[in-house]
């Protein structure tokens, strides 16, 4: 009777543990919140695939917050609570003693593009040749549209000093799309997005000039707040390994 009631308890042990394991894929899951991560609207599509895969892996969720970097940080400022900040180096200058070191680095590169048709009749292959008289530049006007990204043009002639030297065309383009039209129908030479925001458009009639020393890198970082410090450690070391990487 002893042993099959041991036999028993040993089988009742077995199952629990068993259990315990199958729940575990989150440490503590149910006391522990998900994964909350800030991120800027630009990287929704790659973080959205990466989290998708490490839920399926470790069974956690994974919840976004994107948006532009000024408003994330001004909620991490504020103390909101996050767990991940993604975005370019300054903004996580702007944040100071809220990174934790050990856990910051980056993650990828963002390369900026020059949009030109096929045949490239301008013969445009560098921000000088944009200063041609006969040379017309699609770029969203920002203070109307709140284009994710559309700011990088802007940007990127005012470090060349060209802000004043280019012929933009009006109206400006709203959208992604309506940029790389403009191009292909020819009522603009040329505009400036982001290299990850061109593939979509790219039906083989246009022609890319990157310009990769206006590249922009962007950091990953722990925060030192982080209500559930141990499984962003997790998802951190998954979005660097060669698995996550390769989705960037």
């Amino acid at each position: 009777m002893q042993v099959y009631w041991r036999n028993k308890l040993y089988l009742i042990v077995i199952f629990i543990l068993i259990f315990a394991v199958i729940l575990a894929g989150c440490s503590e899951q149910g006391k522990n919140d998900a994964i909350v991560i800030y991120a800027g609207m630009g990287l929704k599509e790659p973080l959205q695939k990466v989290a998708q895969e490490f839920s399926n892996k470790y069974k956690c969720e994974v919840n976004f917050t994107f948006s532009d970097y000024k408003t994330l940080t001004k909620k991490i400022e504020d103390g909101s609570k996050a767990d991940i900040f993604i975005a370019p180096p300054n903004y996580m200058e702007d944040l100071k003693g809220k990174v934790v070191s050990d856990h910051y680095q980056k993650l990828t590169v963002k390369i900026p593009v020059m949009v030109v048709a096929k045949k490239n009749p301008k013969s445009i292959t560098s921000l000088e040749d944009l200063k041609k008289p006969d040379v017309k530049l699609a770029l969203p006007d920002q203070a109307q549209s709140h284009l994710v990204g559309g700011c990088v043009g802007d940007e990127i002639l005012k470090k060349a000093k060209l802000s004043e030297k280019v012929h933009l065309v009006k109206p400006a383009p709203t959208t992604i799309e309506g940029l790389v039209k403009a191009v292909t129908d020819g009522s603009a030479d040329a505009t400036i997005i982001w290299n990850d925001q061109v593939e979509k458009y790219d039906k083989g009639d246009i022609t890319i000039v990157k310009l990769p020393q206006f590249g922009q890198a962007i950091m990953c970082a722990l925060l030192k707040e982080a209500p559930n410090r141990k499984d962003s450690e997790k998802f951190l070391d998954f979005i660097y390994s060669r698995k996550g990487g390769n989705l960037f």
